[in-house]
């Protein structure tokens, strides 16, 4: 699974860079007053004491990031006089999770994020093109057909004030029943346990538990109560975000509208995002996110909205091994491997090799000579290695397709026009 991850990493890379995004990294050690920008953060947090050779006083005002978007706020305010807006990154490692370890749940993972960031204003644009591209990269991973729902918290939070409920913690854990314990259930709490009058509840969840895909919208908006001004704000963007997104494709990723979404962190304002695998939405979002407003504004005196997107990596793959979504073929990411026929052959081997890497093929050499021709080839064959080339002379070398036939080239020329086709 490791050759998975390392494709997987390297296809992320690629397609967050097509559309302009630009790497970064962030320290693993944060501020715990950087790290509780999140919320109510306790029970995630690994705390970072002094090191022992700093003698013997303890400070526990550190901790190891728990996600990377309250890292890439901070690293903004930061640097924000040397970047150029609106800011698009990309960033790729390891976080630490106070998890009880388990099937799905980890204490060490890789995270794998996208986020834009602007002064002042982000356009509601920037909030299709976060899911544009997380789509891309979900897509090149083939895992199967997904969908995106969307929602907007401003949205959601119109919609209970329409029915007179407001958009308090209570409610939206409710409201997150919904797939586990269904309608009426919910009606239930809010209705009995938490006073709300039941015919508005019911009317209120008729419009909340609906997943209303692209070609439904202009009608589900004709069905909207009497609009409010927070209600009409989250509209409007979430037009505008559909408006702006790819066209479905069939094994590709869906969008809807999921108006029940609200995200549980506190710092998210507009767009969130969920993304869940179709047939396996019993695992939960694997790719989620939002649009937040004030993250950045807590390192800094400049309002700099931001939108962004994360996927769990190594808890996708985990799900991606369990469910055979992926079958690991290969064991190696070279394109060539170089045998070796006798030890007077390795130096120009070695020059071969470089030659090969420098034409831009991902190439291994073989150093024992005393393994015969037959093992090496059938090692290549068994590590996924696609071609096995030996240096027979300065000018003659012997291309072998494995499981294939093998050519004779006359040049290095020769070599790469074979590879080539």
């Amino acid at each position: 699974m490791q050759i998975i991850a390392d494709e997987y990493q390297t296809a992320f890379k690629l397609v967050a860079s097509q559309y302009g995004y630009a790497h970064i990294e962030t320290p693993a050690v944060e501020y715990l007053d950087t790290l509780a920008s999140k919320g109510d953060i306790d029970k995630e947090i690994y705390a970072i004491h002094r090191a022992q050779g700093e003698g013997d006083s303890v400070e526990a005002d550190r901790g190891l990031h728990f996600d990377l978007t309250v890292p890439f706020a901070r690293y903004v305010a930061q640097h924000q006089n040397d970047l150029y807006f609106p800011f698009r990154r990309y960033q790729i490692q390891k976080v630490w999770r106070g998890e009880r370890p388990q099937k799905g749940r980890f204490r060490e993972f890789y995270q794998a994020d996208i986020d834009v960031v602007a002064p002042e204003q982000l356009p509601p644009y920037y909030d299709a093109e976060v899911a544009t591209v997380m789509a891309a990269v979900l897509e090149t991973w083939q895992l199967g057909s997904m969908t995106m729902h969307i929602s907007n918290r401003k949205f959601l939070d119109g919609l209970l004030q329409s029915f007179g409920i407001p958009m308090e913690t209570a409610v939206l854990q409710a409201i997150d029943k919904l797939d586990k314990i269904g309608v009426e259930a919910v009606t239930t709490i809010l209705s009995d346990e938490l006073g709300y009058e039941r015919s508005a509840v019911t009317d209120c969840l008729a419009l909340i538990s609906r997943s209303v895909g692209r070609k439904e919208l202009s009608d589900f908006w004709a069905e909207l109560p009497s609009e409010n001004e927070t209600l009409e704000a989250g509209r409007a963007e979430l037009e505008s975000l559909f408006n702006a997104l790819p066209e479905d494709t069939s094994e590709g990723v869906q969008f809807v509208l999921d108006p029940r979404i609200a995200r549980g962190l506190d710092y998210y304002t507009g767009t969130v995002y969920e993304t869940t695998i179709d047939g396996l939405e019993r695992y939960g979002s694997i790719c989620s996110g939002g649009r937040y407003t004030d993250l950045v504004s807590r390192f800094s005196n400049k309002k700099l909205p931001g939108v962004g997107l994360s996927i769990g990596l190594t808890r996708l793959l985990a799900i991606a091994e369990a469910e055979d979504l992926v079958q690991p073929t290969r064991h190696s990411l070279s394109d060539v491997v170089v045998c070796l026929l006798n030890e007077e052959q390795e130096k120009a081997s070695l020059q071969t090799a470089q030659r090969l890497r420098e034409a831009g093929y991902r190439t291994e050499t073989n150093h024992r000579a005393k393994v015969g021709l037959g093992k090496q080839i059938s090692t290549a064959e068994a590590k996924g290695i696609p071609w096995a080339l030996v240096v027979e002379s300065d000018d003659t070398y012997t291309l072998y397709n494995i499981g294939g036939d093998k050519a004779s080239c006359t040049s290095f020329t020769e070599v790469l026009m074979a590879l080539e086709k």
